[in-house]
């Protein structure tokens, strides 16, 4: 399964009382995406929650692109994992409202 569907899943069962689930994921997450090897998650995880308070729609491609990488690091059923697919949550929600 491919990681984006994965995405979906998780997130159709963590917001599934809301129209959000009805997005589809592919077309959110950039084709191609360049993924971050070098910068440590706690750099990156930061940079997220900045984004997401001033332009949360700016934060997709940083977490399109690092959701793979951290299912790699930790696990796709790891904590961490759990927070990056999670946090797609919040530019759903704005790209909604």
């Amino acid at each position: 399964m491919r990681w984006c569907s994965r995405v979906g899943v998780v997130l159709a069962f963590v917001l599934h009382s809301t129209s959000v689930a009805a997005l589809d994921l592919a077309g959110l997450c950039p084709e191609k995406l360049t993924i971050d090897t070098t910068t440590p998650l706690t750099g990156l995880r930061t940079r997220v929650e900045a984004l997401m308070q001033s332009d949360p729609l700016a934060a997709i491609p940083i977490l399109c692109s690092t959701i793979p990488r951290v299912a790699r690091e930790s696990g796709d059923d790891s904590l961490e994992y759990a927070w990056w697919v999670g946090s797609l949550a919040t530019p759903l929600i704005a790209f909604q409202n």
